[in-house]
């Protein structure tokens, strides 16, 4: 009884620690808006789907455990805007003028997997010998079947770059610029001295950096 209690308590913890951003009221790092067009044609190719907000799961056995993706409007402005921003900004020098941009991916998560798991493993239920018998068959369950999301998959990235088992912020992206194709992704592990730093706005600035950087030298 007391380690299905534990269970229950532990997945209640779970649920509590996926709460999604509040929205910001400042535009993302770098964004100036355009009244005029822009000189190259930039067409969104993503599917509805991949759009949409999903929540991950709350199961601390499953694999979607803590992947929070966010939709586009999370952010000011959304993320197409913003990229379509920084792009124009860079036209002349990436000679983008009359190109075609198609976007095939360009999704913004959060990935609390680690930092979830972590703190399941730290919590005592009690100094009770019962309890502390419970505790232990209880971990040992949790770590047994503990499953990441693989780093290949949207959100997913490389467990070795978080060291210290924080939220992290995941941008899979992909762009096909007249025939080829920029495929990435750019994971925001902050550091002790960007704590304060939006995750998700910066995990987009640092994607849209890259992908100006790989079109610039080519």
């Amino acid at each position: 009884m007391k380690i299905l209690l534990s269970i229950a308590f532990i997945s209640l913890l779970y649920g509590c620690t996926a709460a999604a951003p509040v929205k910001p009221k400042e535009p993302i790092q770098g964004y100036v808006e355009f009244n005029e067009g822009i000189s190259f044609s930039l067409k969104d190719m993503r599917t509805p789907e991949s759009k949409m907000r999903d929540q991950g799961s709350n199961n601390p056995l499953s694999c979607e455990l803590g992947i929070l993706r966010f939709e586009d409007s999370i952010t000011i402005p959304d993320r197409i805007t913003y990229l379509k921003s920084r792009l124009e900004q860079e036209a002349n020098n990436l000679n983008l003028s009359g190109k075609e941009i198609e976007i095939l991916k360009f999704s913004a998560s959060v990935n609390t997997q680690v930092f979830m798991r972590s703190r399941s493993k730290g919590v005592s239920f009690s100094s009770d010998a019962d309890a502390i018998v419970a505790q232990e068959v209880f971990h040992s369950f949790i770590s047994k079947y503990e499953c990441w999301k693989n780093e290949e998959e949207i959100g997913g990235y490389d467990l070795s770059l978080n060291t210290q088992l924080q939220p992290v912020g995941v941008v899979d992206f992909s762009a096909r610029v007249e025939g080829k194709v920029y495929d990435f992704k750019e994971v925001f592990v902050p550091h002790s001295d960007e704590m304060n730093l939006p995750i998700i706005e910066t995990a987009i600035f640092r994607a849209t950096n890259t992908f100006l950087q790989k079109l610039g030298v080519n």
